[in-house]
């Protein structure tokens, strides 16, 4: 199966922001530090101050996504907004509330994760975490459009 995977860049951030993550959506975190990568291939110019960086990072989450991402070593460029989605049944709200709790921590929540404005057999919430990172979670009953 093809997936499609967010991947972050930061600046200088990356595990902290990974193992906030991993706090609150569950799973395993993979880092690769700069020092890693200048050890496997020593043709590799890494400056020492950048060898803590992360220059490859994953979460695999217990719901089965996974989020990448890397320690720029220059400002990151400019770009469109991005926004992370996790989508469950009408049984996940429980589940699905405790992360969007959990992520709100140091964030700002633009939509309490409640009743959807559009159909009340739906649930929906966004927030903004203390990244800058912008999440939507919600919920919709079988056979719906998602």
């Amino acid at each position: 199966m093809i997936t499609l995977n967010p991947s972050l860049g930061f600046e200088n951030q990356t595990r902290e922001a990974l193992e906030f993550y991993r706090e609150a959506l569950g799973g395993q975190i993979h880092l690769v530090t700069y020092a890693d990568y200048a050890a496997a291939d020593p043709s590799a110019e890494v400056a020492k101050e950048h060898h803590d960086r992360i220059v490859h990072g994953v979460l695999l989450t217990e719901f089965g996504q996974r989020i990448i991402a890397a320690d720029t070593l220059e400002p990151a460029p400019k770009t469109p907004a991005v926004t992370l989605s996790i989508w469950g049944s009408p049984e996940d709200v429980d589940t699905l509330r405790a992360a969007f709790t959990r992520l709100a921590v140091g964030g700002a929540v633009t939509v309490a994760f409640d009743v959807a404005s559009w159909a009340a057999d739906e649930t929906w919430g966004a927030l903004t975490d203390k990244f800058g990172v912008y999440w939507e979670f919600g919920t919709h009953p079988a056979g719906s459009y998602l």
